[in-house]
């Protein structure tokens, strides 16, 4: 808190040096791109893993600046977000539950036991992604505009580079499989990616097309590409924009042909993939999820 000019010389030495201090502290790591978060508040200290409510970031801009923004999450978004997807740990395994927390029948399949000669129903359940970005959209469009005030991005431009550019230097990390009690499988919806300032492949695609949404009104089509084969699990952020000379391009019948974004770390270009991930996309082992 800024005290009135009436304070003594100690206070002023004091204030100084307190400032120094946070400098250091705020300052990256020679060579170091990714967020430096701070963090303060939360719910009461009785509660394990406190949500935070307000978290400082810096990153570098594609043209080399170092910006800095201040993310506010209010208690009511951060308890909306925890209860929106995931079920009670005890209600993991529990089909009926977990419809209703943010998945959904992918695949439904039946067999005929051979020994008992009883049918068998197989369902594979997935996480409703677009659920997911179709509910956190609007949400996150104070702190898409936190990034575009940073950035200077004017109202007008295409806010996907600076978007990209923020969200691939989120740390990559896997959320956990449990998170304040609550089954979530290892994935953060977007307010939380932002507030615990980490999250993994889906986690921070979905965030980016939150992010993206919300502050251009004239995006085009969006959707996922969830890798599955040779060993090889990821997602990326699949969007519609021309595919110029040296880009990789995914075709989904119905949908046309998308450019894939790569969102886990700092430097991939909208339509540039791993070699690897290229190969798996031709091959056609992925599930294309519309974002609609």
């Amino acid at each position: 808190m800024k005290k009135n000019c009436s304070e003594s010389l100690v206070f002023s030495a004091f204030f100084l040096a307190t400032l120094l201090v946070m400098s250091l502290f705020f300052a990256p790591a020679k060579g170091d791109t990714v967020f430096k978060p701070s963090w303060s508040s939360g719910f009461p200290s009785d509660k394990p893993d406190p949500i935070f409510k307000k978290k400082a970031y810096r990153w570098l801009e594609a043209d080399g600046r170092l910006l800095e923004t201040i993310f506010i999450f209010t208690d009511e978004l951060l308890k909306e977000a925890l209860e929106s997807f995931g079920v009670q740990s005890v209600h993991r395994n529990n089909t009926s539950f977990l419809l209703r927390g943010g998945y959904k029948v992918v695949d439904r399949r039946h067999s005929i036991d051979r020994g008992s000669g009883q049918l068998t129903e197989h369902i594979r359940l997935c996480i409703d992604y677009n659920a997911v970005f179709l509910k956190f959209k609007e949400k996150m469009k104070s702190y898409a505009e936190g990034i575009a005030t940073a950035v200077s991005l004017q109202t007008d431009k295409d806010p996907l580079l600076s978007f990209l550019t923020f969200v691939q230097q989120i740390p990559y990390r896997q959320p956990p499989d449990i998170f304040h009690k609550r089954y979530i499988n290892g994935f953060f919806v977007p307010p939380l990616c932002l507030s615990e300032g980490y999250g993994d492949c889906d986690s921070k695609a979905v965030l980016l097309a939150d992010l993206l949404t919300s502050r251009h009104q004239q995006e085009g089509r969006l959707g996922l590409a969830l890798i599955d084969g040779k060993g090889v699990a990821h997602s990326i952020l699949l969007i519609q924009r021309p595919q110029l000379p040296g880009m990789s391009s995914i075709y989904a019948d119905n949908y046309g042909r998308f450019l894939p974004v790569e969102t886990t770390a700092p430097g991939w270009n909208p339509g540039f993939l791993s070699p690897i991930l290229v190969d798996l996309l031709k091959e056609g082992q992925f599930r294309f999820v519309p974002f609609e």
